[in-house]
């Protein structure tokens, strides 16, 4: 019962739309499976990133350091979490998108 990027809303006067990304039960290992590829995505990103204003300026991208670390932390804790669920349980994952188009010609 997984719906991925399934549209949830859309609100044209202000630019803002939400999408469900995540939307399901799941066993512990399909769980465990779902939350590290997302996490270790943002990680890959922010890495990629990283290194792209490294070549391009010469210096790091702190904030991109930053939130690697913070990823990094999150995903340990999730892992941490669901290790003392029982094998047998059930998960309920969500994760809802949320983006926002803010500049000139949308404020009016």
């Amino acid at each position: 019962m997984l719906n991925f990027v399934e549209k949830k809303t859309q609100m044209s006067k202000t630019n803002m739309n939400n999408w469900k990304l995540i939307d399901g039960v799941f066993q512990k290992e399909d769980a465990l499976d779902v939350l590290n590829s997302i996490v270790l995505e943002k990680i890959k990103f922010h890495k990629r990133k990283n290194f792209s204003h490294l070549v391009r300026f010469g210096k790091e991208h702190t904030f991109s350091l930053d939130r690697q670390k913070a990823l990094s932390t999150m995903l340990d804790e999730i892992i941490h979490a669901l290790n003392d669920v029982p094998d047998d349980a059930t998960i309920e994952i969500g994760a809802d998108l949320f983006v926002r188009v803010s500049n000139e010609s949308t404020a009016k």
